[in-house]
């Protein structure tokens, strides 16, 4: 037994998942209102991919919790999907706000704020890899 199923492997593995789905329940939220006071200061596309390395951090943190066997490379790969589709699905519900407005730049900003939490994550396992000597399949398992 690993340290990821050791510790992962009690009944409470799915609470994991709980940022993760209140991010996106915040986010869906704001999709429906006006333009955040926010954008005021801040360019939207930075907001999004923001918003964005966040929601790929804990999409990877849930599907950790989630799947704890999965490989390393899979998680990355699920994590992605799963905050991509949601960007394209926060930018769908746009559609039908009057107060908003879907954009493709919109959705460009998701996906690279996505990868670049996945690519921070990985940077991550790699540091962590080389300060203590255990191998990245390790340190996640």
């Amino acid at each position: 037994m690993n340290f990821r199923t050791s510790v992962l492997s009690s009944r409470f593995r799915f609470f994991l998942s709980l940022p993760m789905l209140l991010q996106m329940a915040v986010m869906l939220a704001m999709a429906s209102e006006g333009r955040p006071a926010m954008t005021l200061l801040f360019p939207d596309a930075a907001l999004h991919v923001i918003a964005y390395i966040i929601l790929g951090v804990l999409a990877w943190i849930a599907w950790l919790g989630i799947a704890p066997e999965t490989p390393p490379r899979r998680l990355y790969l699920y994590s992605a999907v799963t905050a991509i589709l949601f960007g394209a699905l926060d930018e769908s519900t746009q559609l039908f706000s009057p107060a908003r407005t879907a954009q493709l730049d919109d959705w460009i900003a998701d996906i690279a704020g996505t990868l670049i939490s996945l690519i921070l994550i990985a940077a991550g396992r790699r540091i962590i890899h080389h300060w203590t000597g255990r191998t990245a399949r390790r340190i996640s398992s």
